[in-house]
């Protein structure tokens, strides 16, 4: 099993009322072996409980005992499992710097360390190794509303229970052209109708490809790093468009939309942190099914577009409007990442910052009520994080972050990918739990922030039970 939290399961006996689950490490077949070996003694009162198992890569043996009606006491036989080695496991870790109160049994899942760990900052569940492209890159790794998992690996989506088995992958999610960029990026989401959300590149053609060298060349994404290389002049490059796209269960697309549609290519031209061929940077949106309008952010244009569903027009556009001006000034956000409404139908959002040498923040807004109001923050709270030494240097790479509500309306947070912070805040802006998700560099022989794109949360017990016994798939 690719998991330590185990899912326990027996027959039900009549007139029992308690029973005991005896878990010993190793494989035994005779009770006087098995009886020196217990390490965990569980009692219940139904016949399924999920109990932590203290190891991966190790053998168990379990069963169960009780008394029956005519007080007798029945020990069933012995059944056995195993937990994988995970190589990783001594390589990336979650440093704990808050212990939680509140939430000890939320789970977290880190999209840059393929797992879940427990508040404790544990690894109980990786991501088995079922694909063919496992290396690559897991993005958005989320519990669904359907009580599955939901993730990006590479170009590629997918859906699938905690057991691992797969039951839905996005069609389109494997490059079809050598010289085009495509597949789904940034966010996957399954909707209460069943069906499937998901932001896709295209495919869309890398015009003019620049050639540095025999083996390197240059993509339209990678522009900005050409431009310090070949000068923006040198660079003609048609930039990147995305595309919202809703699946249904099999796989037929039943509705789209193309940014393409609404920025147009001289709008992006004027921005002065683009390079030729940067588009908009589609990298987050939010599906309001209640009301039917989807929040789409465009990180590098600094704007969140209100999208009515299904028809398609936009109708309220927050953040940069003013695309002539060349640098970011005094704008409510910049470079941000994830944008939700909150339970109150309020708007907000990880905000990478408009001052690239400042700090990553998070924001609570309301929207305008009349075409004469306007979007005002109600809420912010500046994210702990400690900068880099050569900040001033080195202007810090906007990339990645997440906000989540959570039930009692304080926020769980993932910074960006320079920092890899991962803490739940109250609106009295209390630090209620707080960690770093780290890698082991074996070079500096130190433990190092491990970029992370997002990471999630599952906030209850309640939660993860159905999870673990697919409940909402039943």
């Amino acid at each position: 099993m690719h998991y330590r939290l185990i899912g326990f399961s027996f027959p039900l006996e009549k007139g029992v009322a308690n029973y005991k689950i005896e878990i010993a490490v190793g494989n035994y077949y005779s009770q006087d072996s098995f009886n020196k070996n217990i390490i965990k003694t569980t009692n219940c009162k139904k016949n399924k409980v999920i109990i932590e198992v203290p190891s991966f890569a190790t053998h168990y043996t379990w069963r169960t005992v009780y008394t029956n009606s005519d007080n007798n006491l029945i020990k069933t036989g012995f059944h056995h499992f195993s937990t994988f080695t995970i190589a990783d496991t001594n390589k990336i870790r979650l440093r704990i710097t808050k212990s939680a109160e509140k939430y000890k049994d939320a789970y977290v899942f880190s999209d840059a360390a393929k797992a879940m760990f427990n508040m404790a900052g544990q690894p109980v569940w990786y991501l088995p190794e079922l694909y063919s492209n496992y290396n690559d890159p897991v993005r958005d790794l989320k519990l669904s509303c359907k009580a599955t998992i939901t993730f990006l690996l590479g170009n590629a989506a997918y859906e699938i229970n905690y057991d691992g088995d797969i039951l839905w992958t996005g069609p389109k999610g494997h490059k079809q052209c050598k010289d085009t960029i495509e597949g789904y990026h940034h966010e996957l989401t399954r909707l209460n109708n069943g069906h499937y959300m998901v932001l896709d590149q295209g495919p869309f053609a890398v015009n003019n490809l620049i050639v540095l060298s025999p083996n390197l060349k240059i993509r339209s994404e990678d522009s900005a790093k050409a431009m310090g290389v070949l000068g923006a002049k040198s660079l003609n490059l048609k930039p990147d468009f995305s595309i919202i796209e809703e699946y249904d269960e099999k796989g037929n697309v039943v509705w789209s939309w193309k940014s393409s549609d609404h920025i147009s290519e001289n709008d992006l031209t004027n921005i002065s942190l683009l390079g030729p061929g940067m588009g908009p940077h589609e990298n987050a949106f939010y599906f309001d099914e209640r009301k039917h309008n989807i929040y789409l952010s465009c990180k590098n244009i600094d704007r969140i577009l209100k999208i009515s569903y299904p028809k398609g027009n936009i109708v309220r556009d927050y953040g940069r409007i003013n695309l002539s001006e060349k640098t970011r000034g005094s704008h409510l956000f910049c470079g941000q990442h994830s944008c939700k409404l909150s339970k109150e139908g309020f708007l907000y959002l990880y905000d990478n910052g408009c001052d690239r040498t400042g700090l990553p923040k998070i924001l609570e807004m309301k929207e305008p009520v009349s075409d004469k109001d306007t979007l005002k923050t109600i809420w912010e709270f500046p994210c702990p994080v400690e900068l880099p030494k050569d900040i001033l240097k080195t202007p810090v790479v906007i990339s990645g972050g997440n906000v989540i509500e959570m039930p009692d309306n304080s926020l769980f947070v993932s910074t960006d990918r320079e920092f890899g912070t991962i803490f739940i805040v109250s609106m009295n802006k209390n630090i209620l739990w707080g960690s770093v998700i780290e890698k082991w560099h074996s070079i500096g022989n130190n433990w190092l922030p491990l970029p992370q794109y997002r990471a999630s949360i599952i906030p209850d017990s309640q939660k993860l039970e159905e999870l673990i016994w697919h409940i909402s798939l039943k």
